[in-house]
């Protein structure tokens, strides 16, 4: 497994592997421990889509090239479809992906302020994993390192969103003694709508990959 701890890589797990460790801690419910691994697990995967998405595309450029010239092998109409397919959902698999990495960083945080034995230190340093740009810091964790200027911003806004969130109970708190223990449902990985969001993603990467190499490495 790519631990969260180091930031070498000794290996790069097979998507099967990856799979099944993703979908063994989704049967521990998310132990909180896990969430840095569970995310280091989901950019390793979303590293293996994008690779199948450029293939994707560069196997309809070529095909487009060589359908042209007589006597040449070409993709069937079959393939072509499932390719132009692949290629047309890539961004709004994207966009599942990023909300996937939020929805479980903000509920590890929320998980961690509404502990019964809360730990600061270990919310702290969480913090600084999920969100580094406010302190300017080094994140251990993978996704951090492919993210675009607006995937960003929109990192940024969940941190804000915690932050408020945080700030609000801690003044409920200290008003009437009584802590938010509510997650917000887009925030909650146990919301219908979350976990519908993540196994559509398991799904597409594991069907995309799948279909590539049945085309390709037969």
């Amino acid at each position: 497994m790519i631990s969260s701890q180091s930031s070498e890589k000794d290996f790069v797990p097979t998507i099967d592997t990856i799979l099944l460790c993703i979908q063994s801690m989704q049967e521990l419910k998310f132990v909180r421990t896990l969430c840095p691994d569970f995310l280091n697990l989901l950019t390793t995967l979303e590293s293996y889509r994008l690779t199948a998405l450029e293939k994707a595309r560069d196997a309809l450029v070529w095909d487009a090239f060589y359908s042209k010239q007589s006597a040449a092998i070409v993709l069937s109409d079959k393939e072509k479809d499932d390719l132009t397919k692949m290629k047309q959902r890539g961004s709004d698999t994207r966009r599942i992906y990023i909300n996937i990495i939020i929805a479980c960083c903000m509920n590890d945080l929320f998980c961690l302020w509404t502990a019964k034995h809360f730990s600061a230190s270990e919310f702290i340093i969480r913090f600084k994993e999920y969100f580094p740009f406010f302190t300017k810091s080094r994140s251990p964790l993978l996704f951090h390192s492919e993210l675009s200027s607006d995937e960003h911003k929109q990192l940024q806004d969940a941190a804000n969103v915690c932050l408020t969130w945080v700030e609000q109970s801690y003044q409920q708190a200290t008003s009437n003694g009584k802590n938010i223990s509510v997650i917000p449902n887009e925030y909650s990985l146990e919301y219908p709508a979350t976990i519908k969001l993540i196994t559509f993603y398991l799904n597409d990467v594991q069907y995309t990959v799948s279909r590539l190499k049945t085309m390709f490495c037969q």
